[in-house]
């Protein structure tokens, strides 16, 4: 029996699959197997990333006077 493949026929989203060797969680995506705790928190953390390097750009391109 899988579960993921039944989660998947039944049209679920998520599963309780195998804990997750990072955190713990035993909720998965049925789509891709993932963790959906460690997805999020990686989700997150590329966010941060990106809004910081945006915001270090613009504050550069200020600096130079890139008011354009």
């Amino acid at each position: 029996m899988n579960i993921r493949l039944d989660a998947a026929k039944l049209g679920q989203k998520f599963y309780n699959g195998r804990p997750c060797k990072n955190c713990g969680g035993i909720i998965r995506h049925t789509i891709s197997a993932s963790c959906v705790v460690c997805n999020r928190k990686r989700s997150a953390e590329t966010a941060k990333r990106v809004r910081d390097a945006v915001r270090d750009a613009l504050k550069l391109a200020t600096e130079k006077g890139g008011n354009e």
